[in-house]
């Protein structure tokens, strides 16, 4: 579900229903996405996720659309900065 936060309230603007139990997967979240912003072309949009939504891929997608995003992530998920080792995420 993909909602528009106005007055302090999120007001939904676009969902599918899946036939199915569990998490969506990267197609069906470009899916609702794509769909969502062709909604609020013009509009400054930022993306906040969950944990469903945590795939790098889905980050790369955004980021080629001019998006920004915040997807979180487990705090024992490893992150290879540039020219770095891996590091576990903290909090």
């Amino acid at each position: 579900m993909v909602t528009v936060v106005y007055d302090h309230r999120a007001w939904p603007i676009y969902w599918i229903s899946l036939d199915k139990k569990g998490n969506s997967n990267l197609s069906e979240q470009k899916t609702v996405l794509s769909k969502s912003l062709e909604l609020l072309l013009g509009y400054t949009v930022v993306v906040l996720g969950d944990r469903e939504f945590c795939s790098a891929k889905l980050g790369h997608w955004l980021s080629e659309r001019k998006v920004y995003f915040c997807l979180r992530q487990k705090c024992n998920t490893k992150i290879l900065p540039e020219n770095e080792v891996y590091k576990e995420l903290q909090y």
